[in-house]
């Protein structure tokens, strides 16, 4: 290149060899929900002011009930909840305010115009404006601290340490070897269900049969609200399409509904149709993932059938607990791997101190274990052993 005016020395242009994540990275339209005080509010007030008897009373069975109150509820969250849209830039900090993004628009415009003074009280306002944001997000993540609320924190000095992030290398649609993309759907969803081929209708049919159910299992308002108002804001909706923030900010409005929801669910032995439906989302088990099995299904349920399953759930240990094995530490409440590994230790240990005595361990996994149950044998093994009330084995044998 040619020198700089009266420069003796030439000038040397270089050319990175990567690209910056602003250039070869697309930014992202998201439309994102505000829920303020007055929205929730706004929404408590819509929810309070509706007549569930009519839900009740027009619709003909519990299927067309839960998707109704399911669709009416997310109408009333869409039209009263504001939502916006936000542009996400590939290359955005954490700290990053929109008052900082307005006096860096401004520097921009100083190089138009040519103005000296100008650009360089701008930069002097940039660096106060990248000092204070920084600062401001520093006090937020130390209060998310002080206030208890420890994954947010933690995610803040990730985000600053830029720890976790997405790679430099522009996202590529999944390809699986021997599959065409218009087929990839239908060939995820033949994988996936490849365990669901064997058809036990006639064992399950005959097994209907020879239950009783009883109603003497009554659900509370006040469980169903407490269940409610504990809701995960940042779990994923279902096929609903009723969120967490939902449940949780309007637990006392929608906890009569459910709670009858649930009564009848229990009484007729049956489940809405919605509430069993899932999305299933295939992530990779590896970075380039080239087969099938190289991805882990993740299935997203409704949140209301989640809350359901809880009041089941406990009621079933409630009922079972006393039978239950003492060595069992999956899914046993104060219980872990690390009790587990303690204990075999312990075993070990003690064995190993008797004279000429040796240790053999053998490690057995499963392959696909849940998904290889067969419902009927599972249902007869809870009524012999476990003496599980017929009307607990219809709901396990609808769902």
């Amino acid at each position: 290149m040619p020198s700089l005016g009266a420069s003796y020395h030439n000038c040397v242009f270089l050319m990175p060899t990567y690209k910056p994540a602003l250039r070869h990275l697309e930014h992202e339209e998201k439309e994102v929900q505000i829920w303020s005080e007055d929205s929730v509010s706004s929404l408590q007030a819509c929810l309070d002011c509706t007549d569930w008897d009519c839900f009740y009373d027009s619709c003909e069975n519990i299927d067309v009930l839960g998707d109704t109150v399911s669709s009416y509820i997310s109408f009333c969250v869409n039209s009263i909840i504001p939502s916006k849209k936000v542009v996400v830039y590939p290359n955005n900090k954490p700290w990053v305010t929109k008052e900082l993004k307005t006096v860096i628009n401004k520097k921009k415009r100083t190089f138009f115009t040519g103005d000296l003074l100008e650009k360089k009280a701008l930069s002097r306002e940039v660096r106060k404006e990248i000092a204070k944001a920084k600062v401001n997000y520093k006090n937020k993540i130390e209060m998310r601290f002080a206030g208890g609320n420890i994954r947010a924190a933690w995610q803040g000095l990730k985000s600053i340490a830029c720890v976790n992030k997405q790679a430099d290398e522009a996202k590529q649609h999944t390809t699986i070897k021997g599959v065409p993309n218009a087929e990839l759907p239908n060939a995820f969803n033949c994988f996936f269900s490849r365990f669901e081929s064997c058809d036990f209708t006639q064992n399950i049919s005959a097994l209907k049969n020879s239950l009783v159910p009883l109603t003497d299992f009554v659900i509370c308002k006040d469980q169903v609200t407490a269940l409610l108002k504990k809701t995960n804001i940042r779990k994923a909706a279902g096929p609903d399409a009723v969120c967490g923030r939902t449940l949780r900010y309007c637990a006392n409005q929608l906890s009569e509904v459910f709670s009858t929801l649930f009564q009848m669910c229990v009484n007729h032995c049956q489940l809405p149709l919605i509430w069993k439906s899932s999305t299933i989302i295939p992530i990779p088990k590896t970075k380039n993932p080239e087969q099938l099995t190289e991805f882990r299904p993740v299935a997203l349920t409704s949140l209301i059938m989640k809350i359901f399953e809880k009041i089941l759930k406990d009621e079933i240990v409630s009922l079972v607990y006393d039978k239950l094995d003492p060595l069992q530490f999956a899914y046993q409440p104060g219980k872990g791997v690390e009790d587990a590994k303690l204990l075999i230790l312990d075993k070990i240990y003690k064995h190993l101190e008797k004279p000429k005595s040796h240790v053999r361990l053998l490690f057995a996994d499963f392959s696909s274990a849940f998904n290889k149950m067969q419902p009927h044998i599972l249902i007869q093994r809870l009524s012999s052993y476990f003496n599980l009330p017929d009307q607990f084995l219809l709901l396990l044998l609808n769902f």
